[in-house]
């Protein structure tokens, strides 16, 4: 019987050992930096744990100015539009994410790094507390540790998808997250969920939780900019037929210090063909917006220079 129990557990050490090691190389996040192998992990680990992928990657990354927010900042990704600006900046964006995720994501960026530069991306389809999950905070306590990043199951799911990949043994070569964006909206439209923006007018909880993130970045020293992407003609149209929210909104975000409006209805957000759907750019609009947005003086929005009330 114990010679039974001592064999069990050295086949669960060797097993957790394997499973360690397989990841370790794999590295399917980045988040090791141990890149033995090489093929496209942003096509093949995004979709299957976005906030590990965009956690990894900030820890392996050297910098000090770094964009927040959802997909729609996530599609303007350096890596995607502006190879040239990579190195200098990282993209936190991830898709489906909450502006309560943002938070999160925000405040686990600069306890990792001393950033100088934030831009968070702020849309009105996200003022609203029913838009309240934090799943952020939930992955980035899943890969808080070398250890448990390299043994944690999603790691492991992503790992093996890896070496689908590289091997040709996957039935499926995974999609562009472009795609998946695009898909997952035409898909909204479709069942009838057109209207995106009914009731975003009662961020309660919202709105101290935001402004107490933006003081406490003010208190660092780190120079912030918020900017509310461009939205389609069509998503604008939907928007404005909950004008009162949408104009609350609107003096809201505006007020919280250096603001760069997108959502105007001119220059990017004019043109329907700047857009997957109503709410993703296409690569090319998106370096623009990228580009612009990195101005000192933006050609492309309207710049706001609010004040934000702070506590003593």
């Amino acid at each position: 019987m114990r010679g039974y129990v001592l064999r069990l557990i050295g086949g669960l050490f060797a097993f957790v050992a394997a499973i360690y090691a397989m990841n370790w190389a794999v590295d399917p996040f980045g988040y090791n930096g141990t890149r033995l192998v090489d093929y496209d992990r942003r096509l093949v680990s995004y979709e299957l744990g976005r906030n590990a992928y965009k956690i990894s990657g900030f820890r392996q990354w050297q910098g000090d100015t770094a964009f927040f927010g959802d997909s729609t900042v996530n599609m303007i990704d350096p890596e995607k539009v502006a190879p040239e600006l990579t190195g200098d900046i990282y993209n936190f964006g991830v898709g489906g994410q909450t502006l309560f995720d943002t938070i999160d994501a925000v405040r686990h960026a600069v306890a990792v790094k001393p950033l100088r530069r934030v831009y968070i991306g702020v849309p009105f389809r996200h003022f609203d507390d029913r838009s309240n999950t934090r799943v952020f905070a939930e992955n980035a306590e899943a890969i808080r540790s070398p250890l448990r990043a390299n043994l944690a199951l999603k790691t492991t799911e992503a790992s093996l998808a890896g070496i689908g990949h590289m091997t040709g043994l996957a039935r499926k070569t995974p999609r562009d997250p472009e795609a998946v964006a695009s898909d997952r909206d035409m898909r909204i439209r479709l069942s009838g969920m057109r209207n995106k923006y009914v009731a975003r007018a009662a961020p309660d909880t919202l709105i101290p939780a935001f402004e107490a993130l933006l003081c406490d970045l003010n208190d660092a020293g780190i120079e912030v900019t918020l900017f509310t992407p461009p939205a389609s003609p069509e998503a604008r149209a939907e928007a404005l037929v909950h004008a009162e929210g949408y104009q609350r909104f609107k003096e809201w975000v505006t007020g919280l210090g250096r603001h760069i409006d997108y959502d105007t209805g001119e220059t990017l957000s004019a043109d329907p063909g700047n857009f997957y759907d109503h709410n993703h750019l296409k690569p090319r609009a998106g370096r623009a917006l990228l580009i612009d947005i990195l101005r000192d003086t933006p050609e492309l929005g309207r710049v706001s220079e609010g004040t934000l009330r702070c506590p003593d």
